[in-house]
């Protein structure tokens, strides 16, 4: 359900962007084993107070800084600067969505010192202090010096179970006056008067029902940070209200994009202007947000110097155009969703050097692990059918509407199940690729030969060129080739099947609590929590897709899909066995290593090296397109040695029997994708009874991986030097004790 995936793909955007020899984790602080930065401010600076909301913190901690000019003074912004103890160049501190903030470098050093100097204001203008004894609470003013007649906007961040004293959040002029009591309507805010004035506030802890009360005012004005603590100390205070349960769930899954280690992983991707808090995440203008989105002002970064080992690319990651939505680029490339995947791929290949294990270890630590259980089970403790009124911000936020209709909306347990079914199911796929060993190492080659504009299909594409002197002499450097080529590495080998139940496991909790949300919300009757008519019609195709998939789950049975989602609408309809595109089977599919490469290859020598074939390769030169006969293939016992032995049959039009490839064990993926994956499929024929090989792409599954020449592979090789063709290379190496 695209819209419905909206609660979800908000709060938890990034988390789909752990040590797998012990699969269940303890709810150890990971984070105190790196290095934590003593965040200070030195030297202490004069006529005025600079302070943090966090004074120890592990490296990529978004730090958000407090200024506080004395009366008659105020900031120079040019001034504000963090800088590492361990040495370097200071770096200056931006004020985005009206605060001052940064990210802790990642270099590890002792600690970080923030430096800010404060000067006369100028003519004209007046200074907003804040009082200096206010307990239980922060307030900070924006802007903190103005011209007579200019609006400050005031922040309250209450300590936890306090809020704010009623009629006590006022101003007084400095030098004498009454104090002027500041209005309680969010956002607050006050107008600069003609004197430097003090702001002052008192916090008093709050019952429950004032807790309630309070998370309902925040969260009604759209501050989800505020709104987010309260309704988490409610849940405290009372854990059977469904309504404290309900808000306090979706709060802390909100509050996992804010988690230290999580932000760290997300750093590790080249996000690092990721928002410091919710309201910055979710920017939302319907609540008056109208500061700078964490996706504009991550804008292209310097090129990588030439001396870092990292691929060379010219604009790393901008961030997206929308929070949840088209996947848009702001950058100087091509703004598609395909730039951004290609640069996100960089970004993995970038700081995960050795492979993916590590962020694929990472994403089920600190994203799906203890933390991400605790929060569902809460989910789950949601009485069966109760409801609570969905606020009307998050509904317009989210475009809820398209759902559930402009009227008054209840929702309930079926949205809580439905939106954790969505991330259990994603829970379930880093599960499965931890069940894989992906040790590889693609830097080499990429940093002199790969484009920043390149995804993973040209890079596939070029990594099999290697014409002489290319690659920096790829294939003569054993330790390059043995850390990119499969065969002599590990990977794609068993790393831990114990991840293979687990995720099995997921993908059932996944579909049963989403078919029954589903069932839910299409069944016949009265009901607060079911969809408007427009909607239900709309995304019958995906009731029917899950109830297909948990069919085919519970009974071991195939499970039949599309190669593309229907747009949605009354006319869409899920695809059965007749007129889906690809089966899978599903026991075949949970058993561990049916993906490992001596499954999906046909090998020899144990396992140990891939099966090298020469296939024929007709050409019909007046049409300009080239056909594959696969099935004629002949095994190659010995490389051939000589530029021109590859041409010893010849067939249409002088053509050579010269396509060189690796056989898929097309036997085993027929096991796997009983529907699909045909070879009949690929033995079409034109008008003029020619085979024609134009559907066969490397995302279906060809028999042969080909090698050589250039068309119509991926993978291709030259001999334009008159050396070895890059098959010969292959058998070579692959064949060596």
């Amino acid at each position: 359900m695209k819209n419905l995936r909206k609660y979800a793909a908000i709060l938890c955007a990034a988390m789909v962007l752990a040590s797998c020899e012990n699969p269940t984790f303890s709810d150890a602080d990971d984070a105190d084993k790196r290095t934590l930065y003593v965040v200070r401010v030195f030297p202490t600076p004069q006529y005025g107070k600079i302070s943090v909301d966090q004074y120890r913190a592990p490296e990529g901690t978004w730090i958000q800084v407090y200024v506080n000019p004395d009366p008659g003074y105020r900031l120079d912004d040019s001034t504000l600067q963090y800088l590492s103890e361990i040495g370097g160049n200071p770096s200056n501190i931006s004020k985005i969505s009206g605060k001052y903030q940064f990210s802790t470098p990642s270099s590890p050093g002792a600690g970080v010192s923030i430096t800010g100097t404060f000067v006369p204001k100028s003519p004209g203008e007046y200074t907003v202090s804040v009082a200096e004894d206010i307990l239980n609470g922060i307030v900070y003013a924006d802007p903190t010096h103005a011209a007579p007649g200019t609006s400050v906007k005031l922040t309250l961040v209450p300590a936890d179970g306090y809020d704010l004293k009623p009629s006590t959040l006022t101003y007084t002029p400095v030098g004498g006056g009454d104090p002027v009591t500041i209005s309680e309507d969010l956002p607050y805010a006050f107008t600069v008067p003609h004197a430097d004035v003090v702001v002052s506030a008192e916090f008093m802890e709050m019952d429950y029902e004032g807790l309630m009360a309070s998370a309902r005012k925040y969260l009604n004005a759209g501050k989800y940070d505020n709104a987010t603590s309260f309704y988490e100390e409610a849940y405290k205070k009372n854990k059977t209200d469904p309504e404290a349960i309900f808000y306090s769930t979706i709060g802390q899954l909100a509050n996992m994009l804010l988690d230290r280690d999580v932000r760290s992983l997300l750093s590790s991707l080249y996000f690092s202007s990721l928002p410091g808090n919710l309201e910055d995440w979710v920017c939302d203008s319907d609540a008056g947000w109208t500061g700078e989105t964490w996706y504009k002002t991550y804008e292209a970064t310097a090129e990588i110097p030439e001396e870092a080992v990292l691929p060379k690319i010219n604009t790393r990651i901008s961030g997206f155009a929308t929070p949840f939505g088209d996947f848009k680029i702001s950058q100087v490339n091509p703004q598609t969703r395909q730039t951004f995947n290609n640069n996100l791929f960089w970004a993995l290949l970038s700081s995960y050097r050795s492979g993916f294990n590590d962020f694929v270890d990472k994403v089920n630590r600190y994203v799906f692990g203890d933390k991400f259980e605790k929060i569902a089970k809460r989910a789950e403790s949601f009485p069966e059918r109760a409801e609570v009124l969905l606020n009307d911000q998050l509904k317009k936020r989210f475009k809820l509407e398209e759902l559930y209709g402009e009227e008054e909306t209840y929702v309930g347990k079926m949205e809580l199940d439905y939106l954790f079914a969505t991330l259990r199911a994603v829970k379930a796929a880093f599960e499965y690729l931890a069940v894989y060993d992906w040790t590889i190492d693609l830097r080499p080659w990429m940093i002199s030969e790969i484009d920043e504009k390149d995804g993973l299909d040209e890079v596939l594409k070029k990594m099999f060129e290697l014409s002489i002197g290319s690659h920096k002499n790829y294939w003569n450097n054993p330790s390059t080739v043995a850390n990119i080529l499969p065969f002599k590495n590990n990977f794609l080998s068993i790393r831990n099947t114990a991840y293979m139940s687990r995720s099995r496991t997921d993908v059932s909790k996944a579909l049963n609590a989403a078919n029954a949300a589903m069932v839910y919300w299409y069944e016949d009757g009265d009901g607060t929590s079911r969809f408007i008519a427009d909607a239900r019609d709309k995304y019958q195709y995906i009731k029917d897709g899950i109830s297909a998939a948990k069919s085919a789950l519970d009974s071991n049975g195939v499970f039949y899909f599309p190669k593309k989602l229907p747009k949605p609408g009354p006319s869409a309809v899920w695809p059965n066995v007749n007129s889906a595109d690809y089966g899978v089977n599903i026991d075949t599919f949970f058993r561990p290593g049916v993906f490992s490469l001596q499954n999906i290859f046909t090998t020899e020598w144990g396992g140990r090296a891939p099966t090298l074939y020469k296939i024929k390769w007709y050409e019909d030169k007046a049409n300009s397109y080239a056909t594959v006969i696969t099935h004629v293939g002949t095994p190659v016992t010995a490389p051939i040695e000589n530029s021109g032995g590859e041409s010893n049959v010849s067939g249409n039009n002088n053509a050579p029997y010269g396509i060189w490839s690796f056989e898929l064990n097309t036997k085993n993926l027929r096991e796997i994708f009983p529907k699909g994956f045909e070879q009949d499929k690929y033995a079409s024929k034109d008008m003029d009874g020619n085979l024609k090989t134009d559907a066969a792409y490397l995302y279906e599954v060809f028999p042969h991986v080909l090698i050589w020449p250039f068309a119509p592979s991926y993978f291709k090789g030259t001999n334009s030097s008159g050396g070895k063709p890059v098959p010969a290379h292959l058998y070579q190496y692959y064949h060596q004790k």
